[in-house]
């Protein structure tokens, strides 16, 4: 376990404990360290298994993906988290593949705060952080090329992204959202989704988005497993599909908009 000097992260070393940050309420269980919504207290956001150093669930599902796919491609990988929750599955991506960097999105400072303060103490050295960067930033908007947060350098540049900020919302991720994430993506990238839909049209209507918007080869995994015939409204589906060239054998064309990044390491975050 890496040293815990601050006060603050020195508190959850005592199991039960836990700790309000604005909205955000962090809380010890054991060696579970989990982030969940004040208000709603059942909905866990994040998860951090801290006696096996590994994001439990579909969390360590979505990261073992992600690593497998970053180790398929350059040495020196690009994975870009749409969502950053606690940070475990970045945190689990940069423990595991060498020379990964992460650039996460995530709209509420709350829930970076608990990150920064809290969970990063328990998964990260600081030469990890390092290879860590959050925008603070709509992840609709900064798609799409309208946030203050916008990289426009790193277009193209990704080579597995992770969509984990609309799972349970049917309907907010359409078809002109996809194809803008493929302005980010370098070619051959993949992409993975994660989902906890409502009912199997649902899931079928976004197959059809991930396909109309030009991104193939779809795959869904279970979180526990098991096929799609075991599937209840419960479960999170995870989807994954990579970027092909379009039949010209052109990569899609995307907004010219261009913007100033307001990359912040996490660590430098006001507390």
């Amino acid at each position: 376990m890496l040293s815990m000097a601050s006060g603050s992260v020195a508190t959850l070393a005592s199991k039960g404990y836990q700790r309000a940050v604005g909205e955000c309420l962090v809380v010890r269980q054991g060696d579970r360290l989990l982030l969940m919504r004040a208000q709603e207290p059942e909905n866990i956001q994040s998860e951090w298994d801290i006696a096996n150093a590994r994001a439990p669930d579909y969390a360590g599902t979505i990261a073992a993906i992600a690593t497998g796919a970053l180790r398929r491609r350059a040495p020196e990988g690009r994975l870009l988290m749409l969502g950053l929750g606690g940070g475990t599955i970045a945190a689990s991506v940069l423990r595991d593949v060498q020379n990964a960097s992460v650039v996460a999105v995530e709209h509420d400072r709350d829930v970076i705060e608990a990150a920064q303060r809290f969970f990063y103490p328990f998964m990260l050295s600081p030469r990890l952080e390092e290879r860590l960067h959050v925008l603070q930033a709509c992840a609709l908007r900064f798609v799409h090329g309208e946030a203050e947060a916008h990289v426009a350098e790193h277009r193209g540049a990704f080579d597995v992204l992770v969509e984990d900020f609309g799972y349970d919302e049917f309907g907010l991720l359409r078809e002109p959202f996809w194809r803008a994430l493929r302005g980010l993506a370098a070619p051959g990238a993949t992409l993975i989704v994660n989902t906890l839909y409502r009912s199997r049209a649902e899931i079928e209507m976004l197959s059809r988005h991930l396909a109309a918007a030009g991104w193939h080869g779809e795959r869904r995994i279970l979180d526990g497993g098991g096929g799609m015939e075991e599937w209840d409204p419960s479960i999170n589906v995870i989807f994954t599909a990579e970027l092909r060239a379009d039949s010209d054998g052109r990569l899609p064309c995307t907004t010219d908009e261009t913007r100033t990044s307001t990359a912040v390491p996490l660590r430098n975050l006001a507390k």
